[in-house]
Order: C-alpha cells, then structure tokens, then sequence
C-alpha cells in the first residue's frame, strides 16, 4: 500500500504551482506575439487591399527596371533637382528616350507660392541658402530635358508646370505583360521642411484587368487619375 506519510507534499504542491506558472507565463507570451502579429497581419492585408504591397526608402526605386522597361514614366516633383543632377539618371532617361518609351514630367511653376513657401520653409530650417533657390532648379531641369529632347529629337517626353494642384511627389510607371499591362507606383510621403530622401515612399501595383472593391480603391489608379487630372490643368510654361 502507498504510504502517504513518505510524500513530501509541500514540495509537491511547490512542483505543481511551477508548473502551472510556467505554463501560464509561456500561454500569456505566446498570445501576446500571436496578438503582435496578428496586428501586423491585419495591416499589411489592409494596405494590400489598397493596392500598396511595401515601403522603400527613395534610393530603393529601381529606376532601372523603369527607365529599361516601362512603355509609360510618369515623374510629378516640385522640381526633381536631385534626381536630374544625377548622371547616372540622366543615362537612363536617354536610354528610355532611345527605345521610345512615353515619359511626362510634371514640376512646380516657377515663382509661384507654392515655390516661395517651400523655400521660405526650408531656408527657415536650413536647409536652403538665400542663394540656392527652386526657380533656377527648375531653369537646370528644363534644360536638360530640351537637350535631352534636341539629342533623339524622336523622344516622346513631355514636360508641364503645374502652379499649386500638388500633393505628394510620385513616380508611376506602366509596363506591358503577357498577363496585360501593370503599373507601379511610388508615392513619396514628404514633409517639408524635411527633403523627399529623408521620408518612406509607399509602393503599389495595379492590375489591367483587376476587379476593384469599391471601398477599397488601388492607390495606384487614384495616383494615376491625379496625375492627369494635374496634367490637364497645367501649363507647358515653366515662368
């Protein structure tokens, strides 16, 4: 028979009390990660039902995979400085340029107020001189399009200025596939006085033939429909 005299039952009920903790502690860090996650989860497939499908830093942009491949550029900047004083992206609009890819470049009109608060703004910050202003990257812009442009005089670019209708800085590019055209889009979350490379840009993909919900409408089309709502209103005179 079991002698229950030669249980030691304090240090039973010590084992069953770890025991017990334990597994409680393991339970309640288990659901704390699953519920971590779980947020996570729920977010991205939001943001998937908007089209968007990550985030990337500016210098992230395949510009390469654009410029090469993409039958359609769209490039809506206040004046997209940086971008053109760049020589290696420079190459690569001539090389768009020479197979005939459909590129529109949009950028602020010059001494406007749209302009003038963006440089007051940044120059408050410093981050602009009185002698580095936006009108005269616009001037370097314009020209190295037109010599761009006088270089494959059978280029198919396009530039306009748009005076205040802006929102977000945006590149969006279509390509043809055997599955139909896509396009994809990058959307620059900026905000002055902080410069376009210092912030996230939202990527997204929208489809030819995809069945939109209507309550959730792709950003990328949104972005699209803006641009040429922007384009149409905007003037091809830069001053």
């Amino acid at each position: 028979m079991f002698d229950l005299s030669q249980v030691n039952f304090a240090l039973l009920i010590y084992e069953i009390i770890k025991a017990v903790l334990i597994s409680g502690a393991t339970a309640l860090v288990t659901y704390l990660i699953c519920k971590h996650y779980a947020k996570h989860i729920s977010f991205a497939k939001k943001m998937k039902l908007y089209g968007f499908e990550h985030t990337v830093v500016i210098d992230q942009i395949n510009y390469k995979k654009i410029f090469k491949k993409a039958d359609t550029i769209k490039m809506m900047y206040v004046s997209a400085y940086r971008f053109f004083n760049d020589d290696e992206k420079i190459a690569l609009i001539e090389s768009a340029a020479q197979r005939g890819a459909s590129m529109q470049f949009l950028f602020a009109k010059k001494h406007t107020c749209f302009v003038d608060d963006i440089m007051n703004i940044e120059r408050r910050n410093g981050l602009r001189t009185l002698n580095n202003d936006i009108n005269d990257e616009t001037d370097t812009v314009n020209l190295k399009l037109n010599e761009i442009m006088q270089k494959y005089p059978e280029t198919k670019i396009e530039i306009k200025y748009f005076s205040s209708e802006f929102r977000l800085p945006m590149i969006i590019a279509n390509f043809k596939t055997r599955n139909g055209n896509k396009t994809n889009g990058y959307l620059n979350l900026t905000f002055p006085p902080s410069r376009s490379q210092d912030h996230i840009l939202l990527s997204g993909t929208a489809y030819e033939n995809e069945i939109e919900d209507e309550y959730h409408k792709n950003i990328v089309k949104i972005m699209n429909d803006h641009f040429n709502s922007v384009w149409e209103i905007s003037s091809t005179n830069k001053d």
